[in-house]
């Protein structure tokens, strides 16, 4: 999916290391699950498993034009009734 600005795509692994980045800034953590000790190797972990259940899908929010990770969706359920979460990677510190 495609907008003027952003590009949302399937995830990959080397996005990984954005994700274990933000899951520790105490603004992501106040508002979301994951505890602010949360390895790299934990992150991988969660993607890696994520992918093997058909049931989640995972997608990355990239900024136009240099593609840089800004964001994490993640779906779980059925395709009928998919819960998102949305992790935000972009600061206007970028």
């Amino acid at each position: 999916m495609e907008s003027k600005n952003l590009i949302v795509r399937e995830t990959v692994f080397d996005d990984c290391k954005y994700f274990a980045e933000w899951e520790t800034w105490p603004q992501v953590t106040e508002f979301f699950t994951m505890d602010e000790e949360r390895s790299y190797e934990q992150v991988v972990t969660e993607f890696v498993r994520n992918n093997l259940d058909p049931s989640k899908l995972q997608f990355t929010i990239t900024l136009k034009p240099q593609d840089k990770p800004i964001g994490k969706i993640f779906c779980q359920g059925s395709t009928e009734q998919m819960i998102p979460w949305i992790l935000p990677g972009y600061t206007s510190q970028m």
